[in-house]
């Protein structure tokens, strides 16, 4: 029979000296949580109807930790614009949280953000919220 010890054995799975330089062990998959809010302004008729608060979050492979980290100015940007359009062309209006509207901001702020680096496989939302005027 064969032995069972290689597997599910704990000899140094969870990264102790296991391969990668000097011990610096990158994840597969790393996330980046970006420090601010987005705040998105809401106009009805040139007027200030309310804002959106948004807490985003950046789904990546681990390689790509450093590149988002530096070019976090770039991407808040690129973010924020398509979260402008995004309010700008009703999306924040009605029900804003169904599950069809968050697809598609979602997907559209996936697709800004692989804009900026290609790495980047999601945007997700961690909290969304509206601040009535």
């Amino acid at each position: 029979g064969a032995h069972p010890a290689g597997h599910g054995a704990p000899s140094g799975d969870s990264g102790s000296s296991a391969g990668g330089h000097g011990g610096e062990e990158v994840p597969a998959t790393a996330w980046f949580e970006f420090p601010q809010q987005f705040l998105v302004p809401v106009l009805h008729d040139g007027r200030l109807d309310s804002t959106m608060i948004l807490s985003l979050s950046l789904e990546m492979p681990g390689t790509a930790r450093e590149t988002v980290h530096a070019h976090e100015i770039k991407l808040r940007d690129a973010l924020l614009r398509q979260l402008l359009i995004h309010a700008n062309t009703g999306g924040f209006d009605g029900n804003f949280t169904s599950e069809a509207h968050l697809r598609k901001l979602r997907a559209d702020l996936t697709a800004v953000a692989q804009g900026v680096i290609p790495g980047i496989t999601a945007v997700l939302i961690g909290d969304i919220g509206r601040q009535e005027r």
